[in-house]
């Protein structure tokens, strides 16, 4: 990424959630006044909340199988959190999607709705890693096929031209 002399890229990372009241200004930087909002703590985990927990944790395994340059330390975070809330937030920030998608998960309050909107979101990642790796497999049988059929046409060639039934 190319940044201007003046730019400097920064990572930022919340600690709490927050609603902006009131844009103070945009140039040179932006600045706002904002509203903390409480987080929600959840009650004692649900038989419910414990199944999409263990489906989460599945399903990130399936990801994590087959998402290309996916750190391990990732997937060890995550199956150690019991916390719905942190290991929706925590798997939204570290995998690429839609930045509309990692928005509707950060706007979400309620820490297992969360998990149920990541839980979706990460059905459809991996649906689209798995229909990827399908046509790279199918596109690498492919040309394997052609690669194969061309060595069989060279050698056929040799053969007939040592026999002397090859083209003059």
């Amino acid at each position: 990424m190319i940044f201007p002399s003046s730019s400097v890229p920064v990572m930022v990372e919340g600690q709490t959630r927050g609603s902006m009241v009131k844009l103070i200004s945009s140039e040179p930087w932006l600045e706002a006044e904002v509203r903390e909002i409480p987080e929600e703590i959840p009650g004692r985990a649900t038989a419910r909340t414990e199944a999409l927990m263990r489906a989460t944790y599945e399903l990130f395994q399936h990801y994590a199988e087959l998402a290309p340059k996916l750190s391990p330390d990732l997937l060890i975070h995550v199956l150690a959190s019991q916390d719905p809330g942190h290991i929706a937030d925590y798997i939204a920030q570290n995998i690429p999607m839609r930045n509309s998608d990692k928005q509707s998960i950060l706007e979400e309050l309620h820490p297992v709705r969360r998990l149920e909107k990541l839980y979706k979101l990460l059905e459809r990642e991996v649906e689209i890693l798995s229909l990827d790796a399908e046509i790279q497999s199918k596109a690498r049988e492919q040309i394997a096929g052609h690669q194969r059929d061309y060595y069989l046409r060279e050698q056929l060639k040799a053969i007939q031209n040592e026999l002397g039934e090859g083209e003059g």
